[in-house]
């Protein structure tokens, strides 16, 4: 079979590496190559009416589509209209993530716990709603902003001026509205979800780490680690999430007229026996989806075929009884202004460190003598596998002291 995956980040990576083990697989092509990606993927079109021209000529039997945006600008609708089978949602399932007050109002219309939020068209929306509650508040741009349109704020007075900025343009087109939260305290998880559109099957849990720095310090970013699966997991907790979840929001979208097929990512936080969702995403996520494919045990691709095709009825996953760490290293400026063009010094051009350890790439290249170099904000993970996450922690600090880059940014505390 040829497979297409489209994007070129640390997710592609891990899609394209674990597709790659397949037996049925015999071509890979990739939208966007990185340094790692180009060593045994060939390129395929990113632009919608290309790839599909592209699949169609090709004789492509799945097209698996990793990034939000392009699944938002209808590239799942594309390619089934052409007779090709895609895993993601359509554009009108994607508005789950591409509109964060679309989800919100679907979590309430679904029963779904979420905390409690207001839609803010103007300033003036923001300053009433925060001078009736107690701080911290959280502020999301209502579009997609990369990962990077949420604001936590301590104040009153910083929600105001963080509203401002929003409303202003601070992510363009993505904060003409933006969504206004009550700030909830616990445990966060990241629970993904297959799904044909009816039936889903849960993939191993997980936890990201957003902000910047070592002990949550600094600026919320796309993602610096991941660990898998999350400590609180267990048959109980996944059930529950499924029954309170899941299945009342895949039900939702077919009641609007959009029933969601692909990865539904639901963010979480779990306090008590209390579980709240935070937003959903209409992909795998990134950097988790690192951590989770190295414990899928198997082949991947019936699956994901099966999802495509509509019908998961009978399927099963079943996962490494490790656990994942996985450590993502930025470049300098990043999340504000990554520079590019650094040297990049590794153990293995490609991603094989040794100990249980492997290397995605995501904002990397090769320069002019074929030698890996920075060439984005996120530049890639370490992942490695331990018996448990004392071990996998160890096992990828160690596989993460082999890395050089100038201005290198990573956290220390991923596993904590």
């Amino acid at each position: 079979m040829h497979i297409v995956v489209v994007g070129g980040g640390g997710r592609e990576h891990a899609l394209a590496w674990k597709l790659r083990q397949s037996p049925l697989v015999k071509r890979i092509s990739i939208t966007a190559p990185n340094f790692a990606t180009a060593q045994f993927a060939d390129v395929a079109p990113s632009d919608v009416a290309a790839l599909t021209d592209f699949c169609r000529k090709e004789s492509v039997s799945l097209t698996v589509i990793g990034p939000e945006a392009p699944l938002a600008e209808g590239m799942a609708d594309s390619l089934r209209t052409a007779g090709i089978a895609a895993l993601g949602p359509s554009q009108a399932a994607a508005k789950i993530e591409s509109s964060k007050i679309f989800a919100k109002e679907l979590m309430q219309k679904c029963g779904i716990r979420t905390a409690d939020f207001a839609i803010a068209n103007s300033v003036s929306d923001a300053e009433k709603w925060c001078a009736v509650r107690r701080p911290p508040f959280v502020l999301k741009a209502d579009g997609l902003a990369a990962g990077k349109g949420v604001v936590i704020c301590e104040s009153e007075k910083d929600a105001v001026r963080s509203a401002k900025e929003m409303l202003d343009g601070k992510f363009g087109a993505a904060s003409a509205r933006i969504l206004l939260e009550e700030h909830l305290r616990g445990r966060e998880m990241s629970f993904i979800a297959l799904t044909d559109g009816i039936n889903a099957i849960p993939l191993a849990s997980s936890r990201d780490y957003k902000r910047l720095g070592t002990g949550n310090a600094g600026p919320n970013t796309g993602g610096m680690g991941a660990i898998s699966p999350a400590p609180e997991s267990g048959d109980n907790l996944r059930a529950r999430i499924m029954d309170e979840i899941i299945h009342p929001a895949l039900c939702g979208m077919r009641e609007s007229g959009a029933p969601f097929c692909g990865f539904l990512y639901a963010g979480l936080m779990l306090d008590g026996d209390d579980i709240y969702a935070l937003e959903f995403n209409c992909r795998l996520g990134d950097p988790e989806t690192q951590a989770i494919l190295p414990r899928w045990r198997g082949d991947c691709l019936p699956a994901f075929l099966a999802a495509a095709n509509g019908d998961l009825s009978g399927h099963k996953i079943e996962w490494r009884a490790q656990t994942a760490t996985g450590i993502v290293f930025a470049a300098a400026g990043y999340p504000e202004n990554p520079r590019k063009g650094d040297a990049i010094s590794l153990p293995d051009s490609r991603n094989n460190t040794g100990d249980g350890a492997f290397v995605f790439h995501a904002g990397t290249m090769a320069d002019a003598n074929g030698n890996p170099m920075t060439s984005g904000g996120r530049v890639l993970s370490v992942v490695a596998l331990g018996e448990d996450l004392a071990d996998a922690k160890n096992r990828a600090y160690s596989a993460a002291a082999t890395i050089r880059f100038d201005g290198m940014q990573f956290r220390k505390d991923i596993g904590e």
